[in-house]
């Protein structure tokens, strides 16, 4: 059926006035048709007339009512009725209710039965055995038994990690978006804003451009999803532009969030700085809409990596200055022998010199043969032994007995002679 200009006029002037969070009265078709306090949690947009989603004082939702059950709590509501509330027990101590007592010096817990109201006494069940202990106690010999509830499960941790915090991007704007809700624009994305941005009802995909405000090395994104049912962004990729908006960089990196309702991280492996961002959602999770709730960046600011750059090579060049003097004081010269350390063991080897690097560290080859590079003058020192030893000491003393273990192995003439 077409849609009437009246219906069009008063679904427009309730929109100002029924809004997701806004508290209201409304009339409630499956409980009796009583009227109750509540918030609106979600609006669902048709084509005729749109409905609401409302939560009660009491955490019940009502869902799809009609406009015509919603009342302004601003305005006179005469034929807003609530129903009456229960009325409590004149006392605690009614039949019924858990108490415990004292039974032969031992506390038990149990049930009244009954009230005698002539003496003022109270028949008590054990709770246990259900038998009837006593038709004779007194006020003062029963309390009202407490209540265990069960334990609280942790509320889930929705502080960033210690990792996140030291190169989490702050503050940041988003200054563009492919469309938004009025009620929820897309500078509710910018650092430090609580809400949450939408696109038009009908457009599962869109993007959103954030402005850094200074140029970032960036190494991951969080991106935490809107609570509405399957309006999370689902397969989603990154662009980087310049500062006239233009296209520098595509598909920085591509990911699917996973429609769960929480913060998911996704890491970018680029190492150009940049200072605009555009995040594309192709698609989503099935709504009519996208829906997000926050978006975060993490990176090392460019001007700060160039500082611990220009400190690095500061160091490295203090490294080469302390580096050349020990050559020179040394006077070491290709062909040279000299006394190095490997490792941290302390152990001194002796090896000669092949080659001397630009950066005045030596490429040697030790008396064993191994040739060993980037050796640093502060690892070396002269040594004594001006020539390579003719071979290498044998592990153990050579004695009479060593020797004839070789004997099986000489020739017959040699034999003959070491033993006459």
């Amino acid at each position: 059926m077409p849609i009437t200009i009246e219906k069009i006029t008063h679904q427009l002037a309730s929109e100002s006035t029924f809004y997701i969070g806004a508290r209201v009265y409304f009339q409630d078709q499956a409980r009796e048709s009583n009227w109750y306090k509540g918030r609106i949690v979600d609006v669902n947009y048709l084509d005729e007339e749109s409905t609401f989603n409302i939560k009660d004082e009491f955490g019940i939702i009502s869902q799809n009512l009609p406009i015509t059950c919603l009342r302004d709590p601003n305005s006179s509501n005469k034929d807003v009725k609530f129903p009456p509330k229960p009325k409590l027990p004149a006392s605690r101590f009614s039949p019924g209710s858990a108490v415990t007592y004292q039974m032969s010096g031992k506390s038990c817990e149990g049930v009244i039965q009954a009230k005698n109201a002539s003496k003022e006494t109270y028949a008590v069940s054990n709770k246990k055995t259900g038998n009837l202990e006593s038709q004779s106690f007194y006020l003062s010999q029963l309390s009202i038994a407490q209540v265990k509830l069960p334990l609280a499960k942790p509320k889930r941790r929705t502080t960033l990690s210690t990792k996140h915090q030291d190169s989490l991007v702050k503050p940041f704007k988003c200054i563009a978006a492919s469309s938004s809700d009025r009620r929820n624009d897309f500078t509710n994305l910018g650092h430090g804003n609580r809400n949450w941005w939408c696109t038009k009802w009908g457009q599962s995909t869109g993007w959103v451009v954030f402005d850094l405000e200074d140029d970032y090395y960036l190494n991951s994104i969080l991106v935490l999803g809107a609570k509405q049912a399957k309006s999370s962004p689902q397969d989603c990729s990154v662009d980087y532009l310049n500062a006239n908006g233009d296209l520098m960089y595509s598909c920085a990196t591509k990911f699917t969030y996973e429609d769960n309702g929480e913060s998911q991280s996704f890491e970018i492996k680029n190492d150009m700085p940049v200072r605009q961002v555009r995040v594309n959602i192709h698609s989503n999770w099935g709504a009519k809409f996208i829906g997000v709730n926050r978006i975060s960046f993490f990176g090392k600011c460019a001007q700060e990596s160039f500082e611990d750059k220009k400190n690095t090579q500061e160091e490295e060049n203090e490294k080469l200055k302390i580096r050349k003097r020990r050559h020179f004081a040394l006077k070491i010269e290709i062909g040279d022998r000299i006394d190095y350390q490997w490792d941290d063991t302390g152990k001194w080897w002796t090896g000669r010199i092949l080659h001397i690097n630009e950066d005045y560290t030596y490429l040697l080859k030790d008396d064993y043969g191994f040739v060993k590079d980037h050796i640093a003058p502060e690892q070396t020192r002269q040594t004594r032994k001006r020539r390579k030893p003719r071979r290498i000491k044998a592990s153990r003393k050579t004695t009479m007995e060593t020797i004839n273990e070789y004997i099986p192995f000489m020739k017959p003439a040699r034999f003959t002679q070491i033993t006459s």
